[in-house]
């Protein structure tokens, strides 16, 4: 009798057991969250290593959160972002160009994060005003993704043989390159290949009134096509001329540029802080400095204004802000991508915090990106957005386009002008 009770208390207790571990089990998976993340490179963990790197540690601390990357090179991806708006297939999280802001959050298809961000402090988390390209009719619909801050990187060694100053003005700057030209020695590393490295060429534009008209100009109340920016032009040609850029300029591309520079055989890099990791990781890093386009005395805005804010934003999907797990998970990440914690992750990386950030950067081990703060924390800056993200990608390709047309001697300033002018209408 007795082994007739203990084997029926041994059954009950394990079927209540069996029971009860079913239902952990259950609840635990209820309880996991994917992030589906799109990014516009084609490898994150290699091109975004700072976003890659603050999700690996959130996902130590959030055990129960997966944040799942697709990335693909930026064409395909502006593409593929596009078809996935039919299907109601987007990201739950995804990079966005700033001039898709507008209609995607016209058409429904992006969270407000407005309330959230001030309720979670995440609004508190950046300057005056970084924010405010991200907003739509006062709505907050993008999160910063990086810091865009272009720069020329100069190896200290040529410019010390050849007794050459780090310039400050746009005739000093054209004076380095005609030197630099006559002493056989390419004054600037630069790749026509890829058509998108128009960074400080974009700097000019900026000086030139860019923020001024370009509202008027894409409404149609002005042109493109106007003395400022054929002035602007004609800077860029001015360049040219003083023999800023290798014979070999339409054959290369930006990578292969970075690399003509690594290898001592140009004196410049026309660049940003996001070459700073492989300048770093360079033989040469210890050679190298950086300084911020050179001011243009007969500018349209004042002569410190330079593009030196974020590159385009990441919104969330209504669709997964819709689902109050998803989003929560959602919120928890981007808390502690702003956070300290997760700036310090993204200065380890070296690329410039898109948050506040009072941590600290080894100048002894990381002696460029140690530059790059500084020069990006330089008094007397006003930081504008880059021009290349405000205007519809069709519109940004023909205008870069036309940049290197200069450049190369392909366009006059004013034929230059005038291809944006007709893309913009078409």
């Amino acid at each position: 009798m007795k082994r007739r009770l203990l084997s029926l208390v041994m059954a009950t207790g394990l079927l209540v057991s069996l029971i009860t571990g079913c239902g952990k089990t259950e609840a635990s998976s209820e309880k996991k969250v994917t992030i589906v993340f799109g990014d516009q490179v084609a490898n994150v963990e290699e091109s975004s290593k700072y976003l890659w790197d603050v999700a690996q540690e959130f996902m130590k601390k959030n055990p129960d959160i997966t944040i799942e990357f697709q990335g693909s090179d930026h064409e395909d991806y502006i593409s593929k972002l596009k078809m996935a708006t039919q299907s109601d297939s987007l990201p739950d999280v995804f990079w966005i160009e700033p001039s898709m802001l507008s209609e995607f959050s016209e058409n429904g298809y992006i969270y407000d994060l407005t309330e959230d961000a001030k309720v979670r402090g995440i609004m508190d988390r950046f300057q005056d005003g970084m924010l405010d390209v991200n907003m739509v009719d006062g709505k907050l619909y993008g999160f910063p993704s990086e810091v865009m801050l272009p720069c020329y990187y100069y190896n200290k060694e040529i410019f010390k043989k050849y007794n050459l100053e780090v310039p400050k003005t746009w005739d000093e700057f054209l004076e380095v390159c005609k030197v630099l030209s006559a002493e056989g020695v390419t004054p600037i590393a630069k790749g026509a290949l890829s058509n998108w490295s128009v960074w400080n060429w974009q700097n000019i534009f900026v000086r030139y009134g860019f923020f001024n008209d370009i509202d008027d100009i894409l409404n149609g109340e002005k042109s493109f096509n106007n003395d400022n920016f054929i002035h602007a032009y004609e800077k860029i040609k001015e360049l040219s001329d003083a023999g800023a850029y290798a014979e070999n300029v339409k054959t290369i591309d930006y990578y292969q540029a970075i690399e003509v520079f690594l290898a001592g055989n140009a004196a410049m890099l026309d660049s940003g802080n996001f070459a700073c990791r492989d300048i770093e990781n360079s033989e040469i890093a210890n050679e190298v400095g950086c300084f911020s386009y050179p001011l243009i005395e007969n500018g349209v805005t004042d002569e410190m204004t330079r593009i030196g804010t974020f590159n385009g934003p990441y919104a969330v999907s209504s669709k997964a802000a819709s689902d109050e797990a998803k989003k929560e998970a959602i919120f928890k990440f981007f808390e502690f991508y702003y956070s300290e914690e997760g700036a310090q992750i993204v200065a380890n990386t070296n690329m410039l915090p898109t948050s506040k950030f009072s941590g600290t950067v080894d100048a002894e081990k990381n002696p460029v990106f140690a530059q790059i703060v500084d020069l990006y924390n330089e008094e007397g800056w006003s930081n504008q957005f880059q021009p290349y993200g405000y205007m519809a990608t069709n519109v940004a390709d023909t205008w870069a386009d036309s940049m290197w047309g200069v450049a190369l001697g392909n366009y006059t300033p004013e034929e230059a002008a005038e291809k944006v002018e007709q893309e913009i209408r078409y």
